[in-house]
């Protein structure tokens, strides 16, 4: 605990008003280890308030076929409701699903890509692999559910996504667009000459202007972090990431999003 106190006119003063430092975490840490060692460092007594229920409910879906079906219904099985779980509409749309691959030969809008290089829309990249990501976002858009983080299991993937199948979405405003505008050259700016033109910060600078990022281990440090504080500040929409470590790591702290989708 702290206190601060000031004087008033006429040699009167303010009694001293106690401050409570209060950090707000949803994660699944141990919280006794966590109040222990915070309060060995800060050498005063560190309390927890738990809750054995997500106050804000997280529900599951399945997106298919421009549908998305609820599989879970996070308030009813916090309150112990086995049908919370909705096992009915998993099937009806896996089923659904497998019908549609089997048209196709097994070669769905999920399948392997090749020949992709970033930034390139051409190449042999399955055109109904970017309807999908496309209508996605749209849905996404249109229940609300934005910002949002996409998570892939690979830079190519992340990638693939973004310069690809978002190629043509547009979530920014023309004012949050100067705004990204704006931010880019104030970070690139700690940067040398040349470097400030690099292949790589160009494309991220066209695509963040579109509300629209990409977080993975092959990201100049600068450009990495010039994501996660865009995103932040809610002038990126959606973020393609691979991270899973950092992307639980932000989830509601810098970075507080709607949704969080999987590509598999």
């Amino acid at each position: 605990m702290g206190a601060c106190g000031s004087r008033v006119k006429g040699g009167g003063a303010i009694p001293p008003m106690p401050i409570a430092p209060l950090a707000c975490i949803g994660c699944y840490l141990p919280c006794r280890h966590v109040r222990l060692q915070v309060g060995r460092i800060k050498r005063k007594p560190v309390y927890v308030l738990g809750t054995a229920k997500r106050p804000i409910p997280l529900n599951h879906f399945l997106y298919s076929d421009h549908t998305m079906s609820l599989l879970m219904d996070g308030a009813a099985v916090d309150v112990g409701d086995n049908y919370g779980w909705k096992t009915a509409n998993y099937k009806a749309a896996s089923a659904k699903l497998e019908l549609r691959l089997e048209k196709k030969g097994g070669a769905g809008s999920f399948g392997p890509q090749r020949n992709f290089r970033a930034g390139n829309s051409g190449g042999g990249t399955d055109k109904g692999q970017k309807q999908v990501w496309s209508n996605l976002i749209n849905t996404l858009t249109t229940k609300d559910l934005l910002p949002s983080i996409i998570f892939c299991f690979s830079k190519k993937k992340c990638e693939e996504c973004a310069f690809f199948g978002l190629s043509s979405v547009d979530l920014n405003t023309a004012k949050e667009k100067a705004a990204v505008h704006l931010f880019i050259d104030a970070a690139v700016r700690r940067l040398s000459g040349t470097d400030r033109t690099l292949p790589q910060i160009m494309r991220l600078r066209s695509l963040l202007r579109r509300g629209i990022g990409v977080h993975h281990s092959g990201l100049l440090p600068i450009m990495k972090e010039t994501v996660e504080l865009l995103f932040a500040r809610g002038l990126v929409k959606v973020r393609d990431a691979m991270e899973l470590v950092l992307t639980c790591a932000l989830c509601g702290m810098r970075a507080p999003h709607f949704s969080f989708s999987c590509d598999r």
